[in-house]
């Protein structure tokens, strides 16, 4: 028996405690696309628009690839300097 105190997802339309995943929607966002929960009652509604939590709040995801190159030499450069012992070289 499930406690609705244990439930921590919400419905995506109603934010009802709801903790059940079917599959069938995602979020409109054509950028976000992530699948969310729809609870009973309102999956009875047939919603055509559902807004993942994160985009509720006004997220937007990077558009862009990270620079990985950039991030590769500043992970090697900061390990560099913790196996010398925290000491930066002179240039």
């Amino acid at each position: 028996e499930k406690l609705e105190e244990d439930i921590e997802s919400k419905c995506a339309c109603c934010d009802k405690p709801y903790d059940v995943y079917r599959g069938s929607y995602k979020c409109h966002h054509e950028w976000c696309n992530v699948p969310v929960i729809v609870c009973a009652q309102c999956d009875a509604g047939k919603p055509t628009k559902v807004e993942c939590p994160l985009c509720k709040t006004g997220y937007e995801a990077p558009q862009m690839d990270p620079d990985y190159e950039t991030m590769a030499k500043k992970r090697a450069r900061k390990l560099a300097e913790e196996e010398s012992g925290g000491k930066k070289k002179k240039k």
